[in-house]
């Protein structure tokens, strides 16, 4: 279901492969359509795979107590790469190990009202 949430995320091949109480984790695929014109992965790709992972912790750690998250955006965003990025393109929302680089989101959600019902 988390796959197919964001169209872009289908469009580029990027996929939620592991979720839990304490990470996500999101892949884009080694892909020449997502290099850039020096043929490392585009910062593109890179905070794709970031604000999936994040947007997927968030929803996957939030929703149990409080109910449908109805939508979510982006609201800012800072992205900061330390090394070129080649080959398969693994995103840990996390405050872990920093390979690559660090993105970090400030997100907007509108959360669903809860559908219980007094008795």
């Amino acid at each position: 279901m988390a796959n197919a949430a964001v169209p872009f995320g289908v469009f580029t091949g990027a996929q939620v492969t592991a979720l839990d109480a304490d990470q996500a984790l999101a892949g884009v695929p080694d892909n020449p359509d997502l290099r850039s014109h020096v043929n490392t992965v585009h910062a593109v790709a890179l905070h794709l795979a970031a604000d999936i992972a994040c947007a997927v912790a968030f929803v996957g750690a939030a929703t149990p107590g409080l109910g449908e998250v109805e939508w979510m955006v982006v609201r800012d965003s800072h992205s900061a790469f330390f090394k070129p990025a080649v080959g398969r393109i693994r995103a840990i929302c996390d405050d872990n190990d920093v390979l690559v680089g660090k993105v970090s989101f400030q997100y907007v959600t509108k959360l669903a009202a809860s559908q219980s019902a007094a008795v």
